[in-house]
This record gives C-alpha cells, structure tokens and sequence, in this order.
C-alpha cells in the first residue's frame, strides 16, 4: 500500500488490522473479495458492545464497502453489496445504532 492509501485507510486499519485493509487493497481481485468476506465474517460475529467502538468499526466497513461498490470486478461488488445489506440488516439493529450513526459513518 503506498503512503496515500494508508492515510486514507487509516480508520479502517485501526479497526480491522494491516493485513486484511492492505488485501481489500490488493491488485488481485480475490484477495479483495477475500477481504470483504473476511469482514463480513467478522462483523458477524462481533458481539454487541459500546456503541462507540460499534460506529467506528460501522465506519471502517462502509468505506471499504464504498470502494468494493466502485470495483470494476463483478465478484468483489457483489461482496460490498453482501457486506452492506448484512451491516443494514443485521449489524446495525443488533448494535442499536440510529440513522445519525449510519448518516455520519456513510458521509465520511
């Protein structure tokens, strides 16, 4: 990952570790896929916790959904479509997360 990219993945980073942001940045289109299901899985498995841990790791995952979304690869925007309608369907209720924290989470 070049200097740019990990500023700019910063937040993810925290929240999900080097190894796993630095493979949704891969230039090889099933290691990014592997990301988002590997994030997907994480998610899942999240127990409920403190809402602010809960919106940042909403944050890191939105951002990285949003460039799986703009991927020119069919495998890896149906991925960030599958890790987005599980963050509104499941992670979002069973965190008790509002619509300013899904609002504030999309817009940065």
């Amino acid at each position: 990952m070049s200097e740019i990219d990990l500023r700019e993945a910063s937040t993810a980073i925290d929240v999900f570790g080097l190894a796993l942001v630095s493979k949704a940045y891969s230039k090889t289109w099933s290691y990014r896929e592997d990301a988002l299901t590997a994030i997907y899985r994480q998610m899942q498995e999240m127990a409920p916790s403190s809402k602010e841990e809960s919106k940042s790791v909403l944050r890191a995952a939105i951002f990285l959904v949003k460039r799986g979304i703009d991927d020119k690869v069919y495998a890896v925007f149906k991925a960030a479509l599958t890790l987005l309608k599980m963050i509104l369907i499941e992670f979002v209720p069973r965190h008790k997360l509002g619509k300013a924290d899904i609002s504030s989470a999309v817009e940065r």
